[in-house]
């Protein structure tokens, strides 16, 4: 029987927090998901966690390559899983207790495309510990919202782009979309980009169900690469408009 819920973890030496993003899934109220754990290349034990947890229940698979990337674990994935809808993860984040339930209450409700989550951003210390916390979209977009047709996602096609979504570890796609491509060193912005034209429905949740963590010396660099990331962005988006203004 066809999961309704692939989920794909890219992981390189998360060690310190793999077990928690683990558990965080095995505690889901509904049991119809799959979870496929792409080793890129370990250096820690981290090999050793996911065939541990991939022994003991049959919905785990594990996955072991040669470091190549985010982006080339997020591609085994993509070849391997069987649900209805495919998301992809951070081995560093968490998923909230009723995430799945709420999930799959849109998915059974519509046919969507593609489904958004809001995210819960933690900052944290080098310990682990959270010194605050802010939902990511607040302020942005205050409401959950659906779509069911072409038109209509055209319109806040630029809303959810510029605010972020167009990251993959915030979406649940449809499965019969996405594998229509793959993941290139382009990154998920650009990726999205091209599943946009194959889009003709979108629900957003805005109760946050995705926990993403940042730690202060990853959002060092993070700060340091800006600049460079928002013109990436601009240019894909550019790129994107120029091509939809020839049909």
């Amino acid at each position: 029987m066809q999961p309704l819920l692939s989920i794909v973890i890219p992981i390189y030496n998360n060690e310190m927090t793999l077990k928690k993003m683990l558990d965080s899934i095995l505690v889901q109220k509904i049991d119809d998901w799959e979870l496929l754990l792409i080793n890129d290349g370990s250096t820690d034990s981290c090999a050793r966690i996911i065939d541990d947890y991939a022994k003991v229940d049959n919905r785990i698979k594990a996955f072991h390559k040669e470091n190549g990337g985010t982006f080339s674990g997020y591609n085994v994935g993509l070849e391997n899983a069987t649900g209805k809808y495919i998301t992809f993860c951070s081995a560093d984040d968490t998923f909230t207790q009723n995430a799945f339930e709420i999930i799959a209450k849109q998915a059974n409700e519509y046919d969507y495309d593609i489904i958004l989550m809001n995210t819960i951003v933690h900052f944290c210390d080098n310990d682990q510990n959270i010194i605050e916390s802010v939902s990511a979209y607040n302020g942005i977009l205050t409401d959950s919202f659906k779509f069911s047709n072409k038109r209509d996602f055209e319109k806040c096609f630029a809303t959810i782009f510029y605010d972020g979504f167009l990251e993959a570890n915030v979406n649940a796609y449809k499965s019969s979309i996405i594998k229509k491509y793959c993941f290139t060193e382009q990154g998920d912005t650009w990726m999205n980009l091209l599943i946009a034209n194959n889009i003709s429905s979108v629900s957003y949740i805005h109760i946050p169900i995705y926990q993403h963590y940042i730690y202060i010396y990853i959002m060092l660099i993070k700060i340091y690469l800006f600049k460079n990331t928002v013109k990436t962005k601009i240019w894909h988006t550019t790129k994107y408009i120029s091509k939809q203004s020839n049909y």
